[in-house]
């Protein structure tokens, strides 16, 4: 085969093209790639001829699904101003960090309609305990996320509007969040937070002698850049390696098993030779 790439490349193309003419729903582009990766894998033990028209079609609705993921849609539209108090519901869709004298969080309001708040605690006050998956009630007042208009500036509200957040929520005093009796959102995510905070407590105490490595570690493994102190973050950015901050070990980790085990799958075949 001259060029192995093409194939898996044509059809992740073409996947794009037919998801945004006939604006299909991610759960059905989600479930069709999910069993053409099936198809995939029975035809890899069982039927070697079907293998390349399987992974053409596992790349097909993998397309599909990534068009689904980022496609653009009116964003959401809230009615108070940016001064204005408003008592909101919703459920806690990140794990809370600690950071700068306030706590912030991601609440969803509703379905793909998400805002990243911060809660400043008075003097005195402890930070408000929260976890991924509670309802709560906030008092907040509400902002559009805006880009500086210098020429060349990071595009800010549309990162934050692909992943589904619109808002900048504040709230003043931990009093301005009430938890709610009931569970929302992924029992999965909860397990990985679950996860990932006792990961975060484990770092603590082996590493928490050392503000420094404490905060460094935090951040390299898995994310949490709450505890780094800002002088530490333009040391690693002189010397062109802050993006072992930004880009935690644990993310590498993840997207390496995932890739050795696609290649575990299907060893040695044309279409995955680079």
């Amino acid at each position: 085969m001259q060029a192995p790439v093409l194939l898996p490349f044509l059809s992740l193309a073409a996947g794009i093209v037919l998801s945004r003419g006939l604006m299909l729903a991610p759960r059905e582009c989600a479930v069709a790639f999910a069993l053409s990766l099936l198809l995939a894998l029975m035809a890899r033990l069982r039927a070697a001829r079907l293998l390349p028209v399987a992974a053409a079609a596992a790349a097909l609705w993998l397309g599909a699904s990534l068009e689904t993921r980022h496609r653009n849609l009116p964003p959401p539209v809230m009615d108070a101003g940016p001064h204005e108090t408003v008592v909101s519901q919703g459920c806690v869709a990140e794990s809370p960090a600690w950071s700068g004298g306030r706590t912030q969080f991601l609440l969803e309001l509703a379905p793909g309609a998400r805002a990243r708040m911060s809660v400043y605690p008075r003097k005195g006050e402890p930070p408000p305990a929260l976890s991924y998956g509670q309802r709560v009630e906030v008092d907040a007042r509400f902002r559009i996320p805006r880009n500086f208009e210098n020429p060349g500036a990071f595009d800010y509200a549309g990162y934050l509007a692909r992943r589904d957040i619109f808002w900048l929520g504040s709230i003043t005093g931990a009093d301005g969040v009430r938890v709610l009796p009931g569970f929302c959102g992924s029992h999965l995510q909860a397990w990985i937070a679950g996860v990932r905070t006792r990961a975060l407590q484990a770092v603590d105490e082996r590493f928490g002698r050392d503000p420094r490595i404490n905060g460094v570690m935090r951040a390299a493994l898995l994310g949490d850049g709450s505890r780094l102190d800002p002088v530490w973050s333009d040391a690693f950015r002189r010397t062109s390696t802050y993006h072992v901050l930004v880009i935690s070990g644990l993310h590498i980790t993840t997207l390496s098993t995932a890739l050795l085990l696609l290649l575990r799958l299907f060893p040695g075949h044309p279409l995955f030779r680079f």
